[in-house]
């Protein structure tokens, strides 16, 4: 994916602007960002309930991304360098460096390799779904609209469902 370079090369001192603020127990960020994954969820429940299946979409690659860049920063909390905040697929390439260098255990693990061969479907998947819902290409020009709000019905629920895997996976690794 990286193109002329390595992911490590992406790493910032942990003051850069686009850095995620680290978690500290009843920080300013840590309860602001507690309001904000709080409305972020109400959002997702509600969206999913109304069949809003592109606000579903873009809310869970929002969680999705902040969960794998909280895991990676927290594989990386005592390096001067951190990973910026990024894209899904960016962000899953900066976990497999931090994994690499941090937890080969956790990287080697096939329920990481599962994980992550999801959380990159769907970041593609999500790709589709709010770039391309529209655009009419050789790559897609005989797929109907029914056949595309079947896809982005799928992505919604694929998405929805990996929120809370990769929450409970996350969380599982970090209050160890």
């Amino acid at each position: 994916m990286i193109v002329g370079g390595k992911t490590r090369d992406l790493k910032k001192p942990k003051n850069a602007p686009k850095v995620r603020l680290s978690g500290e127990k009843s920080s300013p960020q840590n309860r602001l960002r507690s309001e904000l994954y709080r409305f972020a969820h109400e959002r997702l429940d509600e969206a999913s309930e109304q069949g809003m299946h592109f606000e579903v979409i873009a809310l869970c690659d929002m969680l999705i991304t902040d969960r794998v860049e909280a895991y990676c920063q927290y594989l990386l909390h005592n390096e001067d360098m951190q990973f910026e905040t990024m894209s899904a697929n960016l962000a899953i390439e900066a976990l497999e460096v931090a994994l690499k260098d941090s937890a080969t255990d956790v990287k080697e693990s096939g329920e990481l390799k599962a994980m992550s061969k999801r959380l990159r479907d769907f970041a593609n998947a999500r790709n589709t779904c709010l770039h391309s819902f529209i655009l009419v290409k050789n790559a897609a020009k005989d797929v109907s609209l029914a056949e595309r709000i079947a896809f982005l019905e799928e992505t919604a629920e694929e998405g929805y469902v990996l929120v809370r895997e990769i929450d409970a996976f996350v969380r599982a690794r970090i209050n160890l």
